[in-house]
């Protein structure tokens, strides 16, 4: 019935076959909203947990460069 009715309407003597299918797209975004949802509830509690945290060793953990000395210039 579809078929041909959009056949008549374009003026074409082959039409191709329609086809209807359910779109995905509400589920997908309504589980990428999830996703989302869970990872800034996620971020807030580390968030809230690293707020009274201090540094288990120093603050910088890197050791300074030490400066080179060369004995063979002082001479």
């Amino acid at each position: 019935m579809i078929r041909s009715t959009v056949g008549r309407e374009i003026g074409v003597r082959v039409t191709p076959t329609v086809e209807f299918f359910s779109d995905a797209i509400p589920e997908t975004a309504a589980h990428m909203e999830k996703l989302l949802a869970e990872t800034a509830a996620q971020d807030a509690a580390i968030a809230a947990a690293a707020a009274g945290a201090k540094f288990a060793g120093e603050e910088n953990p890197y050791k300074p460069a030490r400066e080179q000395r060369n004995d063979f210039d002082a001479g």
